[in-house]
């Protein structure tokens, strides 16, 4: 008996997914007490959307930061003392957005992301909502105000600057993303 092997054939398909990303996002952060207020700012801000499988990601160098009304010192101090950044050289998000989304030009439309936020080497389960638009350019905005507790992250506050820095500080971000071939 001959055995007769037909070739077999695969047919794969390659679905491309719509994704959009930026690596010049901005997100910066306050740490606000009636004393004193800390304000830091990056525009290396990396965002990527799959708008296929809703899968959202951004991350920012922590020391890309740069501090709007404070001295080199404190940033050397924010990087070396209480980010390590050395150590730990990302804060990121991974998640999914868990709205319907349409595409209306210029319309916000609020959304929220279920995910991991990074910090300081400890990931936290999280909720972040902001809000999404498509441009009339066919670009998404994507804008988010959330805070961050410091402990959460295990970042510890030294004895010596609670009356400078807030246990708690706000988080804003926004990135124009742009569809990528």
């Amino acid at each position: 008996m001959k055995i007769i092997a037909l070739p077999l054939l695969f047919f794969i398909t390659i679905s491309h997914a719509q994704e959009l990303k930026t690596l010049t996002g901005k997100v910066s952060f306050s740490s606000a007490l009636p004393t004193q207020l800390v304000d830091a700012y990056s525009e290396q801000l990396m965002v990527k959307y799959d708008t296929l499988t809703q899968k959202l990601n951004f991350k920012v160098l922590i020391s890309s930061f740069q501090f709007s009304n404070c001295s080199r010192e404190v940033e050397k101090y924010f990087n070396d003392i209480y980010m390590e950044s050395n150590r730990y050289h990302w804060a990121s998000f991974e998640g999914n957005i868990t709205d319907t989304l349409y595409s209306i030009p210029n319309q916000k439309k609020i959304l929220h992301a279920m995910g991991n936020l990074s910090i300081h080497g400890v990931s936290v389960k999280r909720n972040i909502t902001g809000y999404i638009y498509k441009t009339l350019k066919n670009e998404i905005v994507l804008e988010s105000n959330f805070n961050v507790t410091l402990a959460e992250h295990g970042i510890k506050i030294l004895p010596d600057d609670i009356t400078r820095l807030a246990p708690t500080v706000q988080v804003n971000m926004t990135a124009t993303l742009k569809y990528t071939p």
